[in-house]
């Protein structure tokens, strides 16, 4: 996923992520909040499928699309 793959992204990837602050993985939470750019959501989607366990909901809000609710 990113922008190596096309897709376009304004969310910043390319920064250290806070977890070893916190000493905890990704695995470890149990609701994760994003605010998608509208352009982002294959971003997210692909994030999702590769670390989310199966059966994880995605809950999104768009300006245009309104809400959105997937299950990976």
């Amino acid at each position: 996923w990113g922008p190596e793959k096309g897709e376009s992204v304004r969310t910043f990837v390319d920064v250290p992520d806070a977890y070893d602050q916190f000493d905890l993985e990704l695995e470890d939470f149990d609701l994760i909040y994003a605010y998608p750019w509208p352009t982002e959501h294959s971003l997210y989607d692909n994030v999702l499928s590769q670390f989310a366990r199966p059966g994880a909901s995605f809950l999104t809000y768009d300006a245009r699309e309104g809400i959105g609710l997937e299950t990976i």
